[in-house]
């Protein structure tokens, strides 16, 4: 039985440099109203809500609701992602990071439970946004580091938090950095061929760890904690690393899988021709 068949990803735009930054635009836009929220460009009223987060937040889904409905797939992707990392992650990583600038954090004295504990759910969201990501990447197992990139690249930007009190300000321009540089890898893969995407989604982070340091951005840990700490947010950057280096083995071995699905699992053809084979 032949193996199911898949629509080719479509065109964004005419080719060329057009087409990348059309590509490029759920997280370059996300980018965007994230870095005017964080820097109080923005004419946004004041209340006690995260109004700037909210508002990165429903541009994410109309951007998504408008690429479902022109069926651009690659779109959808990017923008379900950001929603993702702005919805969940950066709170979860904002926690982990706010909770390790706790003084006195350490086993010894039996005040890291928390922090633990919140860093193994960071662990399982990164893991189920991943899964995801191979998921949804299967018509185009080599563009899953390209859709990882965002998540791979806010994990460092918020545990590099240089303040102690990580608030929405700190967050939004951790969630501004990640999707910028995300936003330039996506549209320099959209101009390159598919062997140059994953060694560019790895440019990517790599740059983004010299620009930090450039930034002097520089976790703010207080000097009276264990090693715990470290160790947990060393566990996380690794983690996010490892996830972007295999998601297009991730996703290559989904489809893989699919493919063997479908050829063991009958058709409604197969079933009807089965069944007037029998009736004769």
């Amino acid at each position: 039985m032949p193996a199911r068949s898949r629509r080719p990803s479509e065109p964004v735009g005419p080719p060329g440099l057009a087409s990348a930054v059309v590509a490029a635009a759920p997280l370059l836009l996300t980018a965007l109203f994230a870095a005017g929220g964080a820097s109080g460009v923005l004419p946004l009223p004041e209340t006690g809500l995260p109004v700037a987060t909210l508002g990165v937040v429903a541009l994410q889904i109309a951007g998504g609701i408008l690429a479902r409905e022109l069926e651009l797939d690659r779109w959808r992707r990017l923008w379900s992602m950001a929603l993702a990392c702005t919805a969940m992650l950066l709170p979860s990583l904002a926690l982990q990071a706010a909770l390790s600038r706790t003084p006195f954090v350490s086993w010894s004295s039996g005040s890291a439970g928390a922090l633990v504990w919140v860093t193994l759910g960071s662990l399982v969201l990164l893991t189920g946004m991943w899964v995801w990501t191979a998921t949804v990447s299967t018509d185009e197992p080599e563009r899953a580091a390209l859709v990882w990139l965002p998540a791979a690249l806010l994990v460092p930007a918020v545990l590099s938090t240089p303040v102690t009190d990580i608030d929405e300000t700190a967050g939004l321009l951790a969630l501004a950095i990640a999707c910028a540089l995300a936003g330039a890898g996506v549209l320099l893969g959209e101009l390159s061929p598919p062997p140059t995407l994953l060694p560019i989604a790895i440019v990517a982070l790599v740059a983004e760890f010299a620009f930090l340091v450039l930034l002097g951005r520089l976790p703010a840990l207080p000097p009276d904690q264990g090693r715990v700490v470290p160790a947990l947010g060393v566990l996380l950057l690794l983690t996010a690393v490892a996830m972007l280096l295999a998601a297009p083995l991730a996703a290559s071995a989904a489809r893989r899988f699919g493919d063997l699905v479908d050829e063991v699992t009958p058709t409604p053809v197969a079933n009807r021709r089965r069944r007037d084979g029998d009736e004769r």
